[in-house]
């Protein structure tokens, strides 16, 4: 076997596609100047990459649908690198790097390059989890974070959007040229540039921009739909904390999600407006997506529910602060529906799998409703007071870097003065859900009883008992499970007529059974 097949070899085993963490390298900024035309799908973009690395070497994902044309440090100066599949291996003269990558192409994915639903040709970044690969060289992992420029040539009839401030708009011939930048770190599952006809509002200029962007076409019901974000963060930065980035724009847009996060620019499904505003929690979860899952980041793909699950709840909290507690019911009963219904499909799946083999996986009921009812039950465990002492520490404990399942418990344990681990790992670790049965009798002025679960594995957890008298009367109590056969005892005026197990549906029950 000759040296070039054993090399081959070498960087096809080590290849990483994005899956994984690199600890080796730490990216600080990326640099994009991208020209766009309406006579040609082709792409012509130059990137700037900078950081530090342990090795001498920086891996960089970019699709093999991308040609590179130079890899430099300055017009004498090139570097030289292999490409494997859609990696790139660069190698840098020192530990702190600086180079430049010329390359063009058509993307297969990630910009979205098409007409809208009016026939209007248009330009869309949508790369959750990994497909910014397929138009910008960066590494596409969440845990690589950096700062992000662009320079976005395009023909005059658009606006060009894109994370960051906006910096300025220089006027060509036949083309503009759009600024942007950030002056804080994102993965580039959130980094993207949008490119349209828009009609624009700005709902608030102080102390960051609010605007929305929407097709002229059905502007009326657009800006109607999107107006009311400026309450959404209101309550968001009542809950957790000053709003994270310099600006926002909500975006009308082709996105294959119903909406994509992305930071300070936020994109929407271009079909989710009706001029009723029956999009209101979908705007409610995007938001809360700029304090958990773009400010704080997930390490990597098998804790997204720091994400999703967070987004969900926080937008069940904002639509129970607006609608009430009858409200939030209805939506975690909902949501409970949804996980039972996941979990008899996918019987032995669990929230944060050991294992992962493609992201994309991960976007289903668990990392959403499942990670949203534990944020629910850790509320009833530890309070309303505390469970919002908690997200506001990890949010500014981790803002701006990258947090996993771990750092959360730690926190939570931290603002409780509890032991939460056991608490926490039969919902995190665990394909099961509770299985309850419930007895009770009443015996010379004494409620007794037990209650049993019959899965296999143990969920500790405090269950509420409403116990109700012929008066007309009734009794909360709580009761902390700590064992599979749980007994309870309490003394009680006179004879209860019934007695309900988690009357309020505070836990996440497979079945119940009384």
């Amino acid at each position: 076997m000759n040296k070039t097949i054993i090399l081959l070899l070498f960087y096809i085993l080590s290849y990483t596609d994005g899956y994984s963490q690199i600890d080796s390298q730490d990216i600080k900024s990326y640099k994009f100047d991208i020209k766009l035309s309406d006579d040609t799908d082709n792409i012509v973009v130059k990137s700037i990459i900078s950081g530090v690395t342990l090795n001498n070497e920086v891996v960089i994902n970019l699709s093999k649908e991308m040609h590179i044309d130079r890899i430099s440090i300055d017009s004498s100066t090139t570097l030289n690198y292999k490409r494997v599949l859609d990696s790139v291996y660069v190698n840098v003269p020192s530990d702190t790097f600086k180079f430049s990558i010329q390359y063009n192409g058509i993307p297969k994915d990630g910009l979205i390059i098409g007409k809208n639903k009016f026939g209007d040709r248009t330009f869309f970044g949508d790369n959750w989890p990994n497909r910014a690969k397929n138009w910008l060289s960066v590494y596409d992992h969440p845990s690589e974070k950096a700062r992000v420029e662009y320079y976005v040539e395009a023909p005059k009839k658009y606006t060009v959007v894109a994370n960051g401030k906006f910096i300025n708009r220089e006027e060509k011939d036949s083309t503009d040229v759009y600024h942007y930048k950030t002056s804080y770190e994102i993965p580039s599952k959130i980094m993207v540039i949008g490119v349209a006809d828009f009609t624009a509002q700005t709902l608030q200029r102080s102390p960051f921009v609010i605007t929305s962007y929407v097709y002229p076409q059905n502007k009326m019901e657009a800006l109607y739909d999107y107006s009311i974000a400026p309450q959404i963060i209101a309550f968001f930065e009542k809950t957790i904390g000053r709003y994270p980035f310099d600006k926002l724009y909500n975006v009308q847009s082709t996105t294959k999600y119903g909406g994509m996060e992305n930071a300070g620019c936020i994109f929407y499904d271009e079909n989710n407006i009706d001029g009723n505003r029956s999009n209101e929690d979908l705007l409610a979860h995007e938001i809360a997506h700029q304090w958990f899952g773009n400010s704080v980041s997930e390490k990597d793909w098998q804790h997204l529910w720091l994400s999703e699950g967070f987004a969900t709840y926080l937008e069940n909290l904002y639509m129970e602060k607006k609608y009430g507690k009858i409200k939030m019911m209805s939506i975690m009963e909902d949501s409970r529906l949804s996980v039972l219904g996941y979990k008899s499909q996918f019987p032995y799946k669990n929230l944060v799998p050991s294992e992962l083999e493609d992201p994309n996986s991960m976007l289903n009921p668990y990392s959403y409703q499942k990670g949203a009812w534990l944020l629910h039950m850790l509320r009833s465990e530890i309070g309303d007071k505390l469970f919002i002492k908690t997200l506001k520490q990890f949010y500014f404990k981790f803002k701006y870097s990258n947090a996993d399942t771990d750092d959360f418990i730690l926190v939570a344990e931290t603002v409780s003065d509890k032991d939460l681990k056991m608490f926490f790992e039969p919902w995190l670790y665990s394909h099961q859900l509770p299985k309850y049965d419930g007895k009770w009798e009443y015996n010379e002025g004494k409620v007794i009883g037990t209650i049993t679960q019959t899965q296999d594995v143990l969920f500790v957890n405090t269950m509420e008992l409403l116990i109700k008298f012929e008066d007309g009367t009734n009794k909360l109590k709580k009761v902390n499970i700590d064992s599979k056969v749980m007994p309870f005892e309490f003394s009680v005026h006179s004879k209860p007529t019934e007695l309900l197990f988690d009357p309020n549906n505070l836990i996440l029950k497979d079945q119940f059974e009384q």
